[in-house]
């Protein structure tokens, strides 16, 4: 390799932390020269500013529909300073705003409360632009990891590593799609996934040095945020270490970020594991049905000592009195009359009779929905301390309501549901796991792994597709810290 070549592989590897001394934000600067992207001009002179100064507070034109969600915020909003000031708590990164950074444009969100306690956050940047985020200010700590996430989208920007792009970094095909622990609603390339990982890693930290430098006199919203985002960087980093195929440069810069990528996690479950008192509730696996699966739920059984319930074996009979059901048997049959015959008669058993009003449509597909979130909720209140194997039916839900209110119950029962799948990109999952090449699987499969539920719904994933041991200890230990 010739001395040139060493040296650039060098730059790139040192890009991909940031430095004290400011360097590798010289050497993005640098590239960004060479963008095709429409490059933000600088503050100018009576504009207000933050980040000693240097970059423009600025209301951007937005078309109708975004106006419709959104508002602007004065520039005086008391948030700015507060989470310019917290972000100054990293030198390097705050440096990097100033520098990478151009303009921000603050923003409300229309119908929400202006209150610094408001538990959501949105931020983004124009459309092919570099250097300008709009960003949220109702909660100052949200708002400082909104500026240091979309600054950090920024600096893959200058290097022309964008969202949908495999160059500079990998070389990954178009048609490989992955699940991303970031963007849950839809499967996507590892570039993307990478750009979320990579953005994600840069909140952890500034989390962890929140909780470790701040003055905020309550830190259970960065306790709770250190711990949410060190489970997804967590699943990310391991994603990417195993599928991501990368060029000369993309092996120096990404293997070096994920170094401090799973650095910083390992001391974010630290702090956790110090100052989260556990939370008494179910583990719950969900997933595409597999031997591997099902393999899991035992060990974790035998190591938390706690029974297993596969749903499986009882959701027929749990169904055969639901609400929904019982109101389809009286349109069916008539008369109260009429169904007990029909159930004392035992021609048919509960599975055989709903598994074909399922097949045959006789129960429209959000009630069999509904009759999902039924489950869950009863094997979590009746099992509260099992180890729960939800079939792979069992999250094929669609209705965005439907997967919220589900998440919902799982977080008010505190229960840890973790995601059983082969970590590979979506198309070799369903590959393996088709085992007979059936037509119906596939559609099965591609219906379950396309879909929001399975990745909305877990915090943590187990990789199926391998036996090492460390994969299971690493799980145990995670779910006795969180």
């Amino acid at each position: 390799m010739e001395v040139k070549e060493r040296y650039q592989l060098k730059a790139w590897e040192h890009m991909a932390v940031p430095q004290s001394d400011g360097s590798d934000t010289k050497l993005f600067l640098e590239y960004a020269k060479n963008t095709n992207l429409q490059v933000t001009e600088d503050a100018q002179s009576g504009e207000p500013r933050i980040f000693n100064n240097k970059v423009a507070l600025r209301h951007l034109d937005w078309d109708e529909a975004f106006l419709e969600k959104f508002e602007h915020a004065p520039f005086t909003h008391p948030s700015i300073q507060e989470a310019e000031a917290l972000i100054a708590l990293w030198p390097e990164v705050y440096d990097q705003c100033s520098k990478i950074l151009k303009t921000v444009n603050p923003m409300l969100i229309k119908g929400i409360a202006d209150d610094k306690n408001y538990g959501g956050s949105n931020s983004h940047q124009p459309e092919n632009t570099l250097g300008a985020v709009w960003a949220t200010v109702h909660n100052p700590v949200l708002l400082a990891q909104a500026l240091v996430h979309e600054m950090a989208h920024n600096k893959l920007f200058s290097l022309g590593q964008h969202f949908e792009s495999t160059a500079p970094l990998f070389t990954n095909g178009e048609e490989e799609v992955f699940d991303s622990p970031v963007r849950l609603d839809i499967p996507r390339p590892i570039s993307a996934v990478f750009h979320g990982v990579y953005a994600f890693t840069h909140v952890l930290a500034l989390d962890r040095i929140l909780f470790e430098k701040s003055e905020l006199e309550d830190k259970k919203q960065i306790l709770g945020l250190l711990h949410f985002n060190a489970l997804r960087v967590k699943k990310g980093a391991a994603l990417i270490r195993k599928c991501a195929k990368l060029t000369d440069n993309g092996e120096a810069f990404v293997d070096r970020f994920l170094q401090w990528a799973e650095d910083e996690v390992t001391k974010a479950l630290e702090i956790c594991k110090a100052n989260i008192k556990d939370k008494e509730g179910a583990i719950v696996l969900i997933g595409p049905d597999s031997e591997e699966k099902f393999n899991v739920a035992e060990q974790l059984s035998q190591k938390f000592d706690r029974e297993v319930i596969h749903a499986s074996d009882i959701c027929w009979d749990i169904w055969a009195e639901s609400a929904v059901v019982t109101r389809r048997k009286q349109e069916l049959y008539g008369s109260s009359e009429v169904m007990n015959i029909f159930k004392k008669s035992q021609k048919f058993s509960n599975k055989e009779f709903l598994h074909n009003w399922m097949r045959s449509g006789v129960l429209y597909p959000e009630e069999v929905e509904f009759m999902q979130l039924q489950l869950s909720h009863y094997l979590l209140t009746n099992y509260p301390n099992a180890v729960i194997c939800l079939g792979e039916d069992h999250t094929l839900i669609e209705r965005p309501d439907f997967i919220k209110r589900l998440q919902r119950l799982f977080n008010e029962l505190h229960t840890k549901v973790i995601y059983a799948c082969p970590v590979l990109r979506i198309d070799d999952t369903i590959e393996k796991l088709d085992v007979f090449n059936a037509e119906e699987r596939k559609k099965k499969l591609q219906k379950l792994l396309f879909g929001p539920a399975n990745r909305t719904l877990s915090a943590y994933v187990f990789d199926t597709n391998t036996s090492d041991k460390e994969t299971i200890e690493d799980l145990l230990e995670l779910l006795k810290i969180s």
